[in-house]
């Protein structure tokens, strides 16, 4: 698990890393239930109880891959269950999975804006991951 921020960013997303994506989708589906969209390269909940914080938190993650060329990164979501089989069967040495999560409020605005909340949230996120 990893945070991930530009220069000019006064916001952080988080991307996992490493090769247990599908077991973090899975063990957030089961602690927070059936999301309000599910589909292979996106899911969202809606409304995701932080009791630690005592808020309710929009989760995005989204799910696809990432091509590094010389001069950007390109992410690409992955279209449906056959497209993620295809895509990760068949990757270059410049491309690698992409899963990202974003901790929104209610309107979509991401609220992982400094140090501590980025401390709190990727600690909240490394629970799920076995």
């Amino acid at each position: 698990m990893d945070k991930q921020f530009h220069k000019k960013d006064t916001t952080r997303t988080f991307s996992v890393t490493d090769d247990s994506q599908d077991d973090l989708i899975a063990s957030l589906i089961s602690k927070f239930g059936e999301p309000t969209k599910n589909t292979t390269g996106a899911i969202l909940w809606e409304s995701v109880s932080i009791s630690e914080l005592n808020v309710t938190v929009r989760i995005l993650i989204e799910d696809g891959i990432s091509t590094l060329y010389p001069n950007k990164l390109v992410v690409t979501s992955f279209l449906n269950g056959e497209d993620k089989n295809k895509s990760l069967s068949k990757l270059n040495d410049n491309q690698s999975r992409s899963t990202v999560i974003v901790f929104m409020d209610n309107v979509g605005e991401n609220i992982v804006r400094n140090k501590e909340s980025e401390d709190f949230y990727k600690g909240y996120l490394m629970t799920f991951v076995q």
